[in-house]
């Protein structure tokens, strides 16, 4: 039944919680139906009101409850969930040593930067295409316009021929066949002119693909370049940090070990101290045992005195005398003995404290001073190391902006590839002109240095034959001081640079003393890293290997070019010059030669130094013969000349007599007189002729040749005295005969003074008879710096007097100091030669001293590697051994806690179990959707990244064909001009070039192809890793629920008993 005066009588303040419930109770029995009281009706409205207000309150009050338990709940399982997860990435970096995270960054911008190349390949490619189809249907236009040009040229030839017969019967009847003619041969050299225009064009373009490709060749290695050091400026950052991290491990150790040490003082200094109070309290006491003895020794002296003053016997006197004395000596015999024994436990006292003060000292400077001096000196080193590595990563920074922004750049088409290629071409001007500018100095400088040489010479020549230079004009010096001037400071200028790069040298070895000076010694430890860091160092040596593979292969790839090239060259007409690849070629060879380019360099420079100066004694050598030779010739005109006069004077008796004398010694009848200077290989001659002509030959002059002079007269006797007339003329020499690669300026006035001299040489003698004369050869041989000479007399036989001439004695006198002078020359250059050599033979030994030294230290360097990874092995030995104590010991405590945890969970759980079994799998739910959501959403922005990544490449390859397609119209407009036929081979050798630069970008582009493949793989290896954790994770909420489950049953089953 319903009580309506409970119903009526309801208030909102008056209710509780039973209440509402009695009166839940009553309103559910109510049925409005029954009732016909309205009023009973509205009270119980209210009262129904009443209710909802108080239900209404009380489930706010469980949704609070129950959020607050939520929060709680997620916290703990959040934490846990932490704790797992760094766990498990504590455990993969023991496993791996590299944080997964940073893993994956690290693929991802990988995976970017491939993409990138990538594309720029892509782009490369479709650029080389584009071309190669330009160039192929150029070709083909090419190659009809020639067949139709040869079909007209055939057509014209048939015309030309069937006019010329039709005109050689009207050529009289009309001039228009002419003027047809006229017409047709314009139209030949106008189509002629437009096949010179176009393989003019052909030889630019072939010239624009050389340029691409050798843009395209910088740009790769450019960015491999930077790949590479950017992968070394990780690794070089990663090891730093280890190395950081190993110094704060050692620094740890060292300060406990510091800890130790005091503590280990202060217990030192305690026993010291007790010590010490120990020896005061013996010393206080023996002093206070002497005072009282020297009491003692006061009383006995006063008991004395008072003795003597009462005037006993004999006998007393000395019995008491006797004593006292013996007891005198006893007391003086104790006092040295505690004397001793003060005086030893002082020296102890002293021993003790200055063994305090060692062991203070040594133990702060071993301890304390010695290892913090070690550890700044090591992070003052890493910090020198970390700043230097920052400001190399900085710098690469800049320039990896400066390329991207050159790159954005020109995908936007703020400047185009025109621009740049003529900022190439001007570079390449500027770099030729200057190299042009540096060989004309050196020319100029080996110029200067044999002119003054020459002139020196010349100078010392004069001097010495100053006493014959009588009749010579002066010479003009006002010419010859400003040069000479000048070349000496040339030659102060060069000596200043010489000391300048001696002082280097000196500098560079304090440093390198400096740094050995600084380099560990065999006594101190060195910090080495873990098993980790050899793991790390055997990958590192791996992919060193790998990439020497690479550069090799790379090396005969370049190598292999090269020698294609040069063979096309060979082959074809079209030569393809690419100067950047030789000098690419050049510097790997020379970087493969030896490990220290300086002492290569020296040595070169040496060599250089040596070949200047045999070309300087060569042009000497040869300015040398050049004399000689004008020594002689006017030697020879001197001797004729006399031979004239001496024909004059004489008479046709003597004739007669002298025709007989000549009958008998003369052995050869010869109709000609020769006088021939002769070598072996190639040397000057001089022939007199039958008519009296001189002639001189002249062939190629070198160092090492053989140099002969002979001069052989023989005369046919005269029957009969008759006037016969001669004519001597002497012809200029010619020295570019077989030295064609001297320089045309040197040759050209070579040869003008030789004509000078020899122009007045040339002369007509009338002489009535030939006079025998015999000059016998003189020698000179140059075989290997070794000279050998042979003289023999000059004799001149005459019937009347055997008198020589003045000016034949000087001449041969001047001749003689020639020779010697060459000799001595000679002698100079081997003597400089053996210097050379030795300085270059000392040099190697010191290369070869230096590489030892080097291995030494790498060995001794090694070696301390090798004990520092003893030690610390033996050192992490014994810290598992430590770790694994301490972990069982743990163990047992976890799980006692673990225990009393789980019991009181259970209590816990058992209160709160209605309200928590639906929370704790939604929260679980909640976690692995949040989970679930990152890795999609990450999904997300690598697939907006690489749509971004199309549609710039869209977008560039879109603005590169509106380009082409620009340039395309430009070149329609100019009208096409045809090719001759000479022009297709090489268009062909283009295309065969082409072809090869696109199956090498090919090989590039499968080359990045697998690249990314491999880090995606690795990728997939990752995600695989998450689904397992994830897995771990819901095998774990499985087992917590589990656990929950098992301690309310323990908890129900023990309330229960």
């Amino acid at each position: 039944m319903t009580d309506w005066d409970l119903i009526v009588n309801v208030n909102l303040d008056d209710l509780n919680d039973e209440k509402a419930e009695l009166l839940y109770d009553q309103l559910i029995e109510i049925n409005p139906e029954d009732e016909s009281n309205i009023d009973l009706l509205r009270s119980a409205f209210k009262a129904a009101k009443c209710v909802m207000q108080v239900k209404a309150l009380q489930a706010d009050v469980a949704v609070e409850e129950l959020e607050e338990f939520i929060k709680k709940s997620d916290k703990d399982e959040l934490e846990s969930l932490r704790k797992q997860v760094d766990l498990y990435k504590s455990t993969l970096v023991n496993q791996h040593g590299v944080d997964p995270m940073n893993q994956i960054e690290d693929y991802q911008n990988q995976i970017r930067d491939l993409k990138d190349t990538l594309e720029a390949k892509n782009n490369e490619l479709m650029r080389s295409k584009r071309r190669v189809g330009d160039l192929e249907t150029k070709l083909s236009v090419n190659e009809k316009e020639i067949e139709s040009l040869q079909d007209e040229i055939e057509s014209l030839k048939e015309e030309m021929e069937s006019r010329q017969h039709g005109l050689q019967n009207s050529i009289a009847e009309s001039a228009e066949p002419l003027e047809k003619l006229r017409e047709k041969n314009k139209q030949i050299q106008s189509l002629l002119d437009e096949l010179d225009l176009m393989e003019r064009a052909n030889v630019e373009l072939a010239n624009q693909v050389k340029t691409l490709k050798d843009q395209l060749s910088l740009a790769t290695n450019e960015v491999r370049s930077a790949a590479d050091e950017m992968e070394a400026i990780r690794i070089s950052c990663s090891e730093s940090q280890e190395m950081n991290e190993m110094l704060i491990k050692e620094k740890e150790y060292l300060l406990k070990e510091n800890n130790s040490l005091r503590k280990e003082l202060d217990s030192i200094h305690d026993k010291n101290d007790t010590l010490v109070g120990q020896l005061n309290q013996k010393i206080d006491a023996l002093v206070e045992m002497v005072r009282e003895k020297e009491e003692i020794i006061e009383t006995l002296e006063g008991r004395k005195a008072n003795s003597f003053g009462s005037k006993p016997t004999l006998g007393v006197i000395s019995d008491k005398s006797s004593l006292l004395q013996q007891e005198l000596t006893e007391k003086s015999s104790t006092i040295d003995y505690l004397k001793e024994q003060l005086a030893e436990a002082v020296t102890t006292i002293q021993g003790q404290n200055e063994l305090i003060k060692k062991l203070t000292k040594k133990g702060e400077v071993n301890t304390d001073v010695y290892a913090s001096e070690l550890l700044k000196d090591q992070l003052n080193q890493m910090r020198d190391k970390i700043d230097k590595l920052e400001e190399e990563l900085k710098t690469k920074d800049d320039e990896l902006l400066k390329v991207t922004m050159m790159k954005t750049a020109y995908e936007r088409g703020e400047y185009g590839l025109s621009e740049a290629l003529n900022e190439v071409k001007s570079l390449k001007k500027q770099l030729l002109t200057k190299e042009r500018h540096l060989e004309e100095a050196i020319q100029d400088l080996n110029q200067l240095s044999i002119k003054l040489n020459s002139y020196e010479d010349q100078l010392d020549f004069l001097k010495e034959m100053g006493g014959s230079l009588t009749g010579l004009e002066a010479i003009d010096t006002h010419k010859i001081l400003p040069e000479v001037t000048d070349d000496r400071l040339k030659i102060l200028r060069l000596q200043q640079t010489i000391i300048k790069l001696e002082d280097e040298k000196i500098a560079l070895q304090e440093k390198l003393r400096s740094m050995r000076s600084m380099s560990p010694k065999p006594g101190t430890q060195v910090n080495v890293n873990d098993k980790k860091s050899d793991e790390e160092r055997s990958k590192m040596i791996t992919h060193l290997e790998t990439l020497q593979d690479e550069n090799r292969e790379l090396q005969m790839g370049m190598k292999e070019i090269l020698l294609g090239l040069r063979e096309s060259d060979s082959q074809s007409d079209v030569v393809i010059d690419c100067p950047s690849l030789e000098r690419l070629v050049n510097l790997l060879e020379g970087r493969s030669l030896s490990a220290d380019l300086t002492n290569v360099i020296a040595l070169k420079a040496e060599l250089d130094l040596l070949r200047g100066h045999n070309e300087q004694l060569r042009m000497e050598l040869k300015c040398l013969r050049h004399e000689h030779l004008k020594l002689i010739g006017e030697y020879a005109n001197e001797i004729l000349d006399n031979q004239c006069r001496h024909s004059n004077n004489c008479k046709p008796n003597n004739c007669e007599n002298k025709n007989s004398h000549i009958n008998q010694q003369s052995e050869s009848d010869e109709d000609s007189t020769t006088i021939t200077t002769t070598s072996t290989t190639s040397t000057p001659t001089l022939i007199v002729s039958g008519d009296g002509k001189l002639n001189q030959e002249d062939s190629s002059h070198d160092l090492d040749e053989i140099f002969e002079t002979s001069l052989d007269v023989n005369q046919k006797p005269m029957d009969e005295p008759k006037p016969i007339t001669e004519k001597v003329v002497v012809t200029g020499i010619d020295d570019a005969s077989s030295d064609e690669n001297l320089k045309e300026d040197k040759v050209n006035g070579d040869s003008n003074m030789q004509s000078d001299d020899e122009s007045g040489m040339s002369q007509e003698i009338d002489s009535p008879e030939q006079r025998p004369l015999q000059l016998d050869k003189e020698s000179q041989t140059f075989d290997g710096l070794e000279t050998k000479k042979t003289y023999q007399n000059v004799s001149v036989q005459t019937e009347q007097d055997d008198k020589k001439c003045t000016k034949c004695s000087k001449l041969l006198i001047a001749v003689m100091e020639i020779k010697e002078q060459i000799e001595r020359l000679g002698e100079s250059i081997a003597e400089s030669e053996i210097h050379y050599v030795e300085q270059i033979d000392l040099a190697r030994k010191e290369n070869d001293a230096l590489h030892e030294h080097i291995q030494s230290w790498k060995e001794k360097y090694n070696q301390l590697l090798m004990q520092k990874d003893e030690f610390l092995v033996k050192k992490n030995e014994k810290a598992k051994k430590e770790n694994e104590v301490e972990q069982t010991n743990a163990k047992e405590d976890d799980i006692e806690v673990q225990l009393d945890v789980d019991v009181n969970y259970a209590k816990q759980v058992d209160q709160q179990h209605k309200t928590t079994n639906k929370a704790i799998p939604k929260v679980l739910e909640t976690i692995i959707q949040c989970l679930q959501k990152r890795i999609d959403q990450k999904e997300i922005a690598i697939q907006q990244l690489q749509t971004l990544i199309q549609q710039t490449h869209e977008n560039y390859e879109r603005e590169m064909a509106k380009l082409i397609e620009e340039k395309s119209l430009v070149r329609e407009t100019i009208p096409l001009d045809p090719v001759s036929l000479n022009r297709k081979v090489q268009a062909d050798e283009l295309r065969i070039a082409l072809e090869k630069c696109y199956k090498e970008l090919e090989e590039c582009k499968q080359e990045a192809y697998d690249r990314i493949q491999s880090l995606v793989e690795e990728l997939e290896k990752e995600k695989s890793k998450s689904r397992k954790l994830q897995e771990q994770l819901n095998r774990i909420n499985g087992r917590s629920k589990n656990l929950a489950k098992l301690a309310t049953s323990k908890y129900t089953t023990t309330s229960r008993h």
